[in-house]
């Protein structure tokens, strides 16, 4: 619920009733900005809108057409392969591979989803493909999860630590705010990716004392 919005909720409902238009939302930090769209989108979704959503971040200045990628990857990545393919039988065909190339095998996506990286849709359900697709993870060393929060593989990460946690796998989980799929590409100049890099390194060097350490152990016994 938001407080001492009515004036700017009402400017939204028109906007909703009257079929559409643009709406610009200006304010410092903190003033509720976010909450304020939050609301705007799922009013429009009880009004029978269909709503994409994105955000700008800095890291967004150098990473082409991320917004655009944010706005639609997620929609047409679970549509079936013949909606996909009617939505994009014009010019927009050209540009689907070179603008939505991370199609990587999410459990739950699409067989036609799967196409950038398969030449045949069934392999995206092999373990190997993706772990989330093995049946047993017992016996795994310590991980290391990082997820980015623009990602739209960010649910599989948080899935694969739920599954994990289940089979007594000790696990870490680093969700990275602001950033999208890839962005550890970004090392040398953003301070999220040297972070995520430095996690790992962190993250390294404890799984290969652990294991130096159970080595000793066993061969102490």
């Amino acid at each position: 619920m938001l407080l001492e919005r009515e004036r700017e909720l009402a400017a939204v409902q028109q906007l909703i009733e009257h079929g559409g238009g643009v709406l610009l939302v200006e304010g410092r930090a903190g003033v509720g900005k976010t909450s304020l769209l939050d609301a705007a989108a799922r009013n429009a979704r009880e009004a029978d809108w269909n709503v994409v959503q994105a955000r700008g971040p800095q890291l967004e200045t150098d990473f082409a057409f991320g917004v655009v990628r944010q706005l639609f990857e997620r929609r047409l990545a679970g549509m079936r392969v013949d909606e996909r393919e009617m939505l994009l039988g014009s010019s927009a065909q050209a540009v689907y591979p070179g603008l939505f190339w991370q199609q990587l095998s999410a459990p739950a996506a699409d067989q036609g989803s799967a196409t950038v990286y398969f030449k045949d849709p069934v392999d995206m359900r092999d373990q190997y493909a993706s772990i989330l697709n093995a049946s047993d993870l017992r016996g795994l060393p310590p991980m290391l999860v990082q997820a980015a929060e623009l990602d739209r593989l960010v649910g599989d990460g948080k899935e694969l630590v739920r599954r994990l946690q289940e089979a007594d796998v000790p696990v870490t989980y680093k969700l990275y705010q602001d950033v999208p799929h890839m962005f550890y590409q970004w090392w040398h100049a953003a301070d999220k990716a040297r972070e995520a890099v430095d996690d790992t390194c962190a993250a390294l060097k404890e799984a290969f004392a652990w294991s130096a350490s159970a080595t000793e152990l066993s061969a102490a016994r």
